[in-house]
């Protein structure tokens, strides 16, 4: 019986396997991903909404690359929550593609947020000539932006909400809970954390987010009545890769959907 409580001493080889195969198409998508970003060109008028796209799809890749090293390397305990990260990442960027001034107003939140921890810092040492520099500029760099997005209403959004509105609603409900409750220090947390069928699961779901992302900046339609347009210039050398990707993650889908069923009701 292996550590999971499975009676079938070939289950936890299989998965294992089917991690290494997992990872190495992850690291195979987080690559299409940034050769995406590296495509994606400054547009007049659109600053606040590439960067923010640019910016959130690179931090998908990023998550990719990061997973693979720590797979690779037998590092599990952080794989689950930073797969959550990048599904996040994901959210918001279909948000800031679909929601008017969705990118400005999370840039206007990150600067609000900047100068709120530099106000606790500086509090703590109002002498720190550092401190008080770092504040000030903060706060100045916060000054322009509100001038350069004058006309948004600037708001905080919940990752629920944003998904509600980036059409990713039902993504949410079904992944976020079980992506989350590994991030968490709390006993069934850090059970999870390792469990190699939730990692199996994550991973397939973090390239499902990588893959998904990048056809976000190769082909995307904001409305159902809308031609989609490439959002990078590098879509065409993109197409051929990341179709034979999706074959390869439907495949590993189907297989690791086998091996649930084959589960005893009490070890799922």
């Amino acid at each position: 019986m292996s550590a999971t409580g499975d009676t079938n001493p070939n289950r936890a080889a299989i998965l294992a396997a089917l991690i290494g195969q997992v990872c190495d198409t992850i690291l195979k998508a987080g690559e299409c991903l940034l050769l995406a970003v590296d495509g994606v060109p400054a547009k007049a008028g659109q600053f606040a909404q590439l960067y923010y796209i640019r910016e959130q799809a690179r931090c998908v890749a990023t998550v990719a690359m990061d997973v693979h090293l720590l797979v690779i390397n037998h590092r599990l305990d952080n794989v689950v929550g930073l797969c959550r990260v990048a599904f996040e990442s994901r959210i918001n960027l279909y948000a800031a593609m679909r929601v008017p001034h969705f990118a400005a107003q999370k840039l206007l939140g990150q600067a609000q947020g900047n100068v709120r921890e530099f106000e606790e810092v500086a509090k703590g040492a109002p002498s720190n000539e550092v401190f008080q520099q770092a504040l000030a500029d903060h706060r100045r760099l916060l000054q322009q932006m509100r001038k350069d997005y004058a006309g948004v209403a600037e708001r905080t959004w919940k990752i629920k909400e944003a998904a509600h509105d980036a059409g990713l609603l039902d993504d949410y409900n079904d992944h976020y809970s079980i992506l989350s409750k590994a991030a968490h220090n709390t006993p069934a947390g850090l059970a999870a954390k390792t469990d190699p069928h939730i990692v199996a699961s994550s991973l397939l779901r973090l390239l499902h987010d990588t893959l998904e992302t990048a056809a976000a900046l190769v082909v995307f339609r904001e409305r159902d009545d809308r031609t989609p347009q490439p959002v990078t210039q590098a879509w065409e050398a993109l197409i051929p890769p990341m179709e034979a990707l999706g074959e390869r993650y439907r495949t590993m889908y189907s297989r690791l959907n086998e091996v649930m069923a084959s589960l005893a009701p009490e070890h799922l």
